[in-house]
């Protein structure tokens, strides 16, 4: 009775294989959400989750997957090639178009191009490009915001000749800005965390009807990432 067990889990452990494995951009390395693994087989397929990983449960030896996405080539895998690696990366056959630059501006996310203020959006490619030292870096290397660095850990922005109190800082939606204090260079950037960010908006020009009297000069808003939570005990 026991040989006849053994036998039996040998031969479903040898017919059903599962395994995960991860998509990426050949070019870029980074994760491809929404990627299709078909089963050629069994016409049965699986996307890739918001951490580029498909768990592939049931597949043979004879069977032959197909890896596809919308802006990537089709890719080709049989189940003996993935004993060397459990990383798929993908070659892309078109060019993504850029995205409209969005900000949030009185409770809504409108397009830059749709304000009538002049507006600086500084992106998640260009905060990750330049990797600043401090905000007050990012802010300064930018080229459209003069920052005041002459003090102590300083970082105080100015625009269009306004400073200190009358430039209104903003962390999604949250006024740093002290009322204590009213003059002098003492609103820094340099206390947000560059690494944090996912965005920096710069609205140049009074917007006091909208944030208040303080942004006499005009608003830096700051936008923090999303938070991504691991859904195991693992590090991502």
């Amino acid at each position: 009775m026991r040989i006849v067990v053994v036998v039996l889990l040998v031969f479903i452990s040898l017919n059903g294989y599962s395994q995960t494995i991860t998509v990426k951009d050949h070019q870029s390395n980074e994760i491809v959400v929404g990627a299709t693994v078909e089963n050629r087989s069994t016409g049965k397929f699986q996307v890739s989750d918001g951490y580029g990983r498909v768990k592939l449960e049931n597949y043979e030896h004879a069977d032959t997957l197909y890896v596809s996405s919308v802006a990537h080539r089709r890719y080709v895998v049989y189940p003996e090639d993935l004993k060397y690696g459990k990383l798929i990366r993908l070659y892309r056959k078109v060019e993504e178009l850029q995205g409209a630059e969005v900000m949030h501006y009185r409770g809504r996310d409108v397009r830059v191009a749709d304000n009538p203020q002049t507006v600086a959006v500084l992106g998640a490619s260009e905060i990750k490009n330049k990797n600043p030292q401090t905000t007050a870096h990012l802010l300064e290397g930018s080229g459209k915001v003069l920052v005041q660095r002459s003090q102590m850990g300083g970082g105080s922005p100015i625009l269009r000749g306004f400073e200190a109190s009358k430039v209104l800082l903003v962390v999604d939606g949250v006024r740093m800005n002290n009322a204590i204090y009213r003059s002098g260079h003492l609103q820094n950037a340099i206390s947000v965390d560059n690494n944090i960010l996912r965005q920096a908006e710069v609205i140049f020009g009074p917007n006091s009807v909208v944030y208040g009297s303080d942004a006499m000069g005009g608003v830096i808003h700051f936008r923090t990432k999303d938070p991504i939570f691991s859904e195991s005990d693992k590090k991502l």
